[in-house]
């Protein structure tokens, strides 16, 4: 508020609107869960939204917590037009950059799944000004070749449905037999001795 004297003790005041830089936030976004093989190579798709143009100093980082330890380690930097895997460690020689800043793409692929690779990824991507908001996290879960989404025992135990026949209460000269699953109750509808 500004005020003026205009003499005979009026003053004129004069409200003006506070100017605020407005709020920059980047909107990153991966999906929930990916699920690979063995052996095979899945990609991680990473894009974000920016209030900003697209700048020389974006920069795109991929940081990974295994599934069984507590540090997060970077394996990737996107920085000034240049993409740096990592060159030492469990992804050395199995990434490959995909993305494409431009086109608010961040992707990576990860060749020759291992039971290792299973955990978090972290995308974060900045771009100056452009730099608050909330990095966005995969978890990759990595399973044995033809389980088709069941872990193995490396990961969650696997127990399979074992099915017996046992024979119903007799019917007169012959026998039934009828499913009986273990662990499952299995109601006929009839009581015992029936």
């Amino acid at each position: 508020t500004l005020g003026k004297s205009l003499g005979a003790g009026m003053t004129l005041r004069l409200c003006l609107p506070a100017v605020l830089a407005p709020t920059l936030a980047i909107h990153v976004y991966t999906q929930r869960e990916v699920h690979g093989t063995v052996g095979s190579q899945v990609t991680l798709a990473c894009s974000f939204w920016s209030s900003e143009w697209i700048s020389e100093d974006v920069s795109i980082t991929w940081l990974f917590q295994p599934e069984s330890g507590k540090d997060t380690i970077s394996i990737f930097h996107f920085v000034k037009g240049q993409p740096y895997l990592s060159e030492v460690g469990a992804f050395k020689n199995r990434m490959e950059w995909v993305g494409d800043p431009h086109r608010k793409d961040g992707s990576i692929i990860i060749r020759n799944l291992d039971y290792t690779d299973n955990g978090t990824f972290t995308c974060d991507v900045k771009n100056p000004p452009d730099i608050g908001g909330k990095s966005s996290q995969v978890t990759l879960y990595v399973f044995e070749k033809g389980t088709a989404g069941r872990r193995s025992a490396r990961g969650l135990t696997v127990f399979p449905v074992i099915t017996v026949d046992v024979p119903a209460a007799p019917k007169g000269p012959s026998q039934e037999c009828r499913p009986f699953v273990l662990g499952a109750a299995h109601n006929t509808g009839q009581g015992l001795g029936e």
